[in-house]
């Protein structure tokens, strides 16, 4: 079992949380439902594109089975 990091990004308009619908950008009211970025940068950049009114980053750890 491995611990890796990933980021989840919600917007401070909606309060919604970013979510892949389909391969696109969607937004749901769910934490579970929310899309987890494997990198910070990623979760930066899709932020600043999808979030007009601001956003927050969550940094969490999920544990892997391998």
């Amino acid at each position: 079992m491995e611990l890796s990091r990933r980021w989840v990004v919600q917007d401070r308009e909606s309060q919604r949380f970013l979510a892949i619908d389909g391969g696109a950008v969607a937004f749901t009211p769910w934490i579970k439902e929310a899309g987890h970025f494997l990198e910070e940068d990623a979760a930066l950049e899709t932020a600043l594109l999808e979030c007009t009114e601001g956003f927050t980053i969550f940094q969490f750890w999920i544990l892997e089975r391998n």
